[in-house]
């Protein structure tokens, strides 16, 4: 069995709520950074709860998309056949993202490409920390919490077109993150509003990201 890559540069969970982040999704050709393709990728940077930025684009791969991933993600072989190459893309890419923290569903699954293509391309080390709305909604909710992104947006009531699409996904998590804090204070899980920004206790940081 092989081990998974090592990857020296990766950040770490993030310990504060910030008030600016890049929500990021990618699409691919399979689970495996090593022998599997992006295919979509969406950045979007928001600022005190608004989206303020975007970076998209479709990503060329070096085979023909199979038949599973264009019935899973809607993604055909002819909307990715003008794309940019993945290493073309990586430089301005990492650039977008900067120093802010990383925000997704699963992130550490889009985090793991991006890393490998980011470091393949000569680019800085992708190092910035990150937030996982999937096990943010874990710590919130316990074994209740949904698992999937399209089930936390109904649990949510969110309402966004176009799912497992790298726009929708990487801007529901970002509505999604948006949301919890105002049902921790419901919950009494030690969040609060604080003016346009959203703070937690510094106590309670860790435990709730």
């Amino acid at each position: 069995m092989s081990k998974e890559k090592k990857r020296q540069f990766k950040g770490h969970r993030a310990t504060v709520i910030p008030d600016e982040f890049v929500a990021i999704d990618i699409e691919t050709t399979g689970l495996n950074p090593t022998c599997d393709e992006i295919i979509e990728v969406s950045a979007v940077r928001y600022r005190n709860g608004h989206e303020v930025a975007a970076y998209e684009t479709f990503v060329k791969p070096t085979r023909p998309l199979g038949v599973f991933i264009t019935l899973f993600n809607g993604i055909t072989n002819d909307m990715v056949a003008d794309a940019p190459a993945v290493g073309e893309i990586m430089p301005p890419l990492r650039a977008f993202i900067g120093d802010s923290v990383l925000l997704g569903h699963n992130v550490h699954f889009d985090i793991n490409f991006l890393y490998d293509a980011i470091e393949r391309a000569g680019a800085p080390h992708l190092t910035n920390d990150f937030i996982d709305t999937m096990g943010l909604l874990r710590r919130i909710n316990g074994a209740e919490a949904p698992g999937s992104l399209a089930d936390a947006a109904q649990a949510y009531s969110i309402s966004v077109s176009g799912h497992h699409r790298a726009g929708w996904d990487s801007r529901c998590a970002a509505e999604l993150f948006l949301r919890l804090p105002a049902e921790n204070c419901s919950r009494n899980i030690c969040g609060r509003q604080n003016g346009s920004t959203i703070a937690f206790p510094k106590s309670c940081r860790k435990a709730i990201i």
